[in-house]
Formats: C-alpha cells, structure tokens, sequence
C-alpha cells in the first residue's frame, strides 16, 4: 500500500488574497479593533511634539495644495498661449 503525500495549501498566500478583495475586507474583524484602538487614542489630549507634528503636516499639506493649484494655472496659462 503506498502512502499519498498531504500537502498544506499556502495559508499565508489565501490570507493575502483575501483581505486584497474589498468585499471581505469589510468583512474580516480587524477594521472593528483599529476604530476601538483609534478612538482610544482621541480621548488623551494630545502632546506638544504630537502637536508640532500636526501642525507640520498641516503646514506642508497647504504648501502642498499650493504648488499643485500654481503648476495647474502655469500649465493652463501655457496651453492658452
């Protein structure tokens, strides 16, 4: 009698696959923890270096905007031309 090999499928790789589809993303338990977690993070006031750190993305985020909104009118101001 000969003995048939068993072999595991690729967990990992299923697992991948699925949390890649949105549909069972919205599905799988792990957005529940990540908003129990953010929203006890919100309740502490925040620090002065989180505050500074805000304050900066806030203030590149702008300046980000910014150059965005200028590129846009130099490329208009080019194709008008």
């Amino acid at each position: 009698m000969t003995r048939e090999r068993v072999t595991k499928p690729d967990v990992t790789l299923q697992r991948d696959s699925r949390a890649a589809t949105p549909e069972t993303a919205s599905r799988s338990s792990q957005p529940a923890q990540v908003g129990v977690l953010s929203r006890s993070l919100e309740a502490r006031p925040l620090t002065p270096t989180q505050k500074d750190a805000q304050r900066r993305e806030a203030l590149e985020g702008e300046r980000q905007l910014r150059l965005e909104r200028q590129t846009r009118a130099v490329q208009r101001a080019h194709v008008e031309r």
